[in-house]
């Protein structure tokens, strides 16, 4: 991975860039400050770009970015290409496998209720030093 100490010179941003919807210069408040990182303004094209269907139910750009997010140890503009490209990967089939679970569990009717759930953390206490924190009571 290159690192910049200035992004002045750069003629267009990396591709990277373009799919997380940042771009270089001297955008926004801070015009006279060139070299920093904006962000775009969102529109709803890019938002809604489609990159998964799972039976009629879509899985945006947006889902998919900020579900890498959640999972990255480092911001997403400073992984490698190979990394990003590998996490992108993964955390779509990840999406998809759980829009498959979840319209699988609908179709099918199941339900579990708050007693279960309830049950079920008590039943994870009991056999674990497991705490939960800050977790609402149901």
């Amino acid at each position: 991975m290159a690192t910049l100490s200035s992004f002045s010179d750069i003629e267009s941003p990396p591709p990277l860039f373009e799919e997380l919807g940042l771009e270089i210069g001297d955008k926004g408040q801070k015009k006279n400050e060139p070299g920093i990182i904006y962000k775009k303004d969102q529109t709803p094209s890019v938002q809604a770009k489609v990159v998964a269907l799972v039976n009629r139910e879509p899985i945006t750009m947006r889902d998919l970015i900020d579900r890498m997010r959640m999972v990255a140890k480092a911001p997403l503009s400073q992984l490698p290409d190979a990394q990003f490209t590998q996490m992108r990967q993964q955390v779509l089939s990840l999406m998809i496998n759980e829009a498959i679970k979840r319209q699988t569990t609908e179709r099918v009717g199941l339900k579990v209720s708050e007693q279960e759930i309830n049950d079920a953390i008590q039943q994870m206490k009991s056999k674990t030093s497991f705490q939960v924190v800050g977790c609402p009571s149901f």
